[in-house]
């Protein structure tokens, strides 16, 4: 399985979803965001099509959070130093069919319109915004169920969130 991960914002786990990925076996290749533009660009395994992109960063009703960058580093201007899913409308990348995003308040209908029309067949991401811990932890027993036990992400998904209290669970969004 090759993974990309899009870390925006949220070093520690995205470290440790990489070390847990590859002693699952996996091919990961970490993109560090270094300006807004970046993100756009970040999807793929420098060349090689992603079968799972996670993003890694933080969010709230205002998007995905991005650090504040100083006046002039990119083109791209971002509102509120968010990216929200009108940012992500016309995303030309070619994204991997499954993208999970870490960041809270990201599991919504409007980012996942956004994701499907980018080529995304699923989109999982926090309904809310969870416990900070619960995250790696609900992921690794969801990758664990479908790298090592061969389980469809939707049902993976609903058996990581069944560890947990309804308020910490991810949802899944079919295109």
């Amino acid at each position: 399985m090759h993974v990309s991960i899009v870390l925006t914002d949220d070093v520690s786990e995205a470290l440790l979803l990489r070390a847990l990925l590859e002693n699952f076996g996996a091919q990961v290749h970490l993109h560090a965001i270094g300006k807004p533009s970046d993100f756009f660009t970040a999807f793929d395994c420098f060349g090689t099509p992603a079968d799972l992109a996670i993003i890694a960063g933080h969010g709230d009703e205002g998007g995905l959070i991005f650090p504040e960058m100083g006046e002039g580093v990119d083109t791209l201007v971002l509102p509120n130093n968010r990216i929200t899913p009108g940012l992500l409308t016309g995303f030309k990348t070619s994204l991997p069919k499954v993208v999970i995003s870490t960041a809270c308040d990201s599991g919504r209908p409007d980012f996942a319109r956004a994701f499907h029309a980018a080529g995304a067949e699923l989109y999982i991401a926090p309904r809310d915004y969870p416990t900070g811990s619960v995250v790696p932890v609900l992921l690794a027993l969801a990758l664990h169920r479908v790298i090592e036990q061969g389980s469809g992400w939707p049902a993976a998904i609903a058996a990581a969130n069944a560890a947990f209290n309804e308020d910490d669970g991810f949802v899944v969004f079919p295109a």
